[in-house]
C-alpha cells in the first residue's frame, strides 16, 4: 500500500478552447485522488479495484475510465502465489500492485458508444449465426435468401436497433440501364427496396445494403423520434437538415456522397467504396462515430 503514481488524460482535439479534465475516484478507500496542474495524483490505500473517471469540464458527457486494481504485497500473498504456482501473480506484485488498463485517446460520448455497439452487434450477428453464415447462403434458394434477409431485418430491429422499419422487404427488379441503386429506404411508407438485377439474384452482400438501408431508418426515426434514440443535438440538426435538403445521386455525385445521412449509413454498414467507383469524399461530418477525423477506421 502507499504506492503512488500519475495519471494524466488529454482532451482532443488539442485546439480545443478548454482542456480542463475533471477527474474521480469510484472507490477512495481503495484509491485516493487529488489533482494538480491538470493531472491526477493516485494513492493506493486499501485493496480491491477502483475506476477512475476523467471527463471534460465543459463538457462531463464527454468521458474516459480506466481500472486500477491494487492487491496485497503482504509476504503471505507472494508464499501464496508460489506454492500455487501463480508466477504471473507473483510478476503482477513486483510490477508495483497496481495495474492500470490504458486509456482511450479520445474521449468517447454516449452516442459514439452506442453506435460502435450497435455497429459490433449487427455484424458479430452475420459471423456467429449459422443461418446467417456464406455457407448456408450458397445452398439457399432465391426465395429462401429473400426469406433469410426479412429474418435477419426483424432479428436486428428487435434486438439491436430498436427501430420499428416494416418488417416486409419490397423486391424490385432493376433495370441496369437506369438504376442505379441496390436499395433503397422511403421514410414516407418506412419501407427498405432491394433490387435484383438480372443475373446477379439475391447475392450475399445484399446484407450490407440492408444494414445500409436499416441505418436510414434509424436515422429517420431518431428525428422524428428524438427521445427514443440517443443521438446528440449536433447530430439531429444535421440528420433534420439533411432529409430536408437530400441530395439524390443522379443529381450530385459528389455531393451525394459527402452528404452525412449517407456518409453514416455506408459507415455503418462498411460497404466497399469500390462499389461506388470512386473513392467517396472525406465527410465534414463524423462526430457521431469519433471524436478526433484521424481515428475514422477504414472499412474497405
Amino acid at each position: 500500500m502507499g504506492l503512488e503514481f500519475e495519471l494524466t488524460a488529454k482532451v482532443q482535439p488539442k485546439e480545443a478552447a478548454n482542456q480542463k479534465v475533471t477527474y474521480t475516484t469510484s472507490d477512495p478507500t481503495v484509491v485516493s485522488l487529488t489533482t494538480s496542474g491538470g493531472k491526477a495524483q493516485l494513492k493506493a490505500v486499501g485493496e480491491g479495484t477502483a475506476v477512475i473517471r476523467a471527463a471534460s469540464a465543459e463538457n462531463p458527457q464527454v468521458w474516459v475510465t480506466c481500472e486500477v486494481t491494487v492487491g496485497d504485497l503482504s509476504m503471505a500473498s507472494i508464499m501464496g502465489g508460489v506454492a500455487t504456482g501463480i508466477w504471473h501473480q507473483i510478476l503482477w506484485l513486483l510490477r508495483g500492485i497496481v495495474r492500470l488498463f490504458k486509456m482511450p485517446n479520445t474521449p468517447q460520448t454516449d452516442e459514439q458508444r452506442i453506435n460502435k455497439e450497435m455497429q459490433d452487434a449487427v455484424f458479430l450477428l452475420r459471423e456467429k449465426d449459422p443461418k446467417y453464415s456464406y455457407e448456408s447462403w450458397l445452398i439457399k434458394t432465391e426465395d429462401e435468401r429473400k426469406a433469410t434477409l426479412e429474418e435477419l431485418l426483424e432479428e436486428i430491429q428487435v434486438n439491436i436497433t430498436k427501430t420499428n422499419v416494416n418488417r416486409d422487404i419490397t423486391w424490385k427488379k432493376a433495370d441496369p440501364k437506369k438504376d442505379k441503386y441496390a436499395g433503397m429506404y422511403t421514410g414516407a411508407t418506412n419501407t427498405i427496396s432491394l433490387y435484383i438485377y438480372p443475373g446477379s439474384g439475391v447475392y450475399y452482400d445484399l446484407m450490407l445494403v440492408l444494414f445500409h438501408e436499416l441505418r436510414h431508418g434509424y436515422q429517420y426515426e431518431a428525428v422524428v423520434h428524438p427521445a427514443k434514440h440517443p443521438i446528440s443535438e449536433m447530430t439531429l440538426e444535421k440528420w433534420t437538415e439533411n432529409q430536408k435538403n437530400y441530395i439524390n445521386y443522379d443529381d450530385d455525385e459528389t455531393g451525394y456522397f459527402a452528404q452525412p445521412l449517407e456518409w453514416d449509413a455506408r459507415y455503418f454498414a462498411k460497404e466497399p467504396h469500390s462499389w461506388y467507383g470512386v473513392q467517396p469524399p472525406a465527410n465534414p461530418y463524423y462526430q457521431n462515430w469519433v471524436s478526433n477525423k484521424s481515428e475514422i477506421e477504414t472499412w474497405e
